[in-house]
């Protein structure tokens, strides 16, 4: 009975961990654009520096 009440207790989690889950990667989503920017821009202020 312990056991079923624990997969119940995980599944609630992961309903709730799985809603804030897409809100969190989705602000992360923009950040890949200026980031790879700064990719090439890093590689070229390395260059540079040398």
């Amino acid at each position: 009975m312990a056991v079923k009440d624990a997969a119940k207790d995980e599944d609630d989690d992961n309903e709730v961990s799985a809603e804030p889950t897409p809100p969190l990667p989705t602000p992360a989503t923009p950040p890949p654009s200026p980031t790879q920017e700064h990719i090439p821009s890093s590689p070229q202020a390395q260059t540079a520096q040398p």
